[in-house]
């Protein structure tokens, strides 16, 4: 339902070449192959949102930039531990999506679920 509209969203601001390596790493997820994808992308993510144990950004952005930061610690877990934090890794992606859009959007408390009812009028 919702993954049509996302991926027109991707379609907009990835190349061909972005979007082959999106679609490949979400038919196989990688640390190694998102982190590389994550760094290629520029910008604020997971490969440069900390400064040791510190985050890399100014407050007013922790709302959107925070949960990264727990992504990398979760991501960081040894790959046997990663199941027992999977449903983490998807709140804090969530919670990171959803303030991201709140922010582009200017609208507080616009859940994704809104947001994509929106995008499909």
């Amino acid at each position: 339902m919702y993954t049509e509209g996302f991926w027109g969203l991707a379609r907009e601001v990835l190349d061909d070449e972005e979007l082959g390596r999106l679609g490949a790493l979400a038919e196989a997820p990688d640390f190694v192959d998102l982190l590389a994808f994550d760094r290629s992308l520029g910008g604020p993510g997971m490969h440069n949102v900390n400064r040791g144990r510190i985050g890399a950004y100014h407050p007013e952005d922790r709302d959107v930039l925070r949960p990264f930061q727990y992504c990398w610690a979760y991501f960081s877990l040894p790959e046997e531990r990663l199941a027992w934090v999977t449903r983490e890794i998807v709140h804090m992606c969530g919670l990171h999506l959803e303030s991201l859009v709140e922010r582009v959007a200017c609208k507080r408390k616009l859940t994704l679920e809104r947001f994509s009812q929106r995008l499909h009028g």
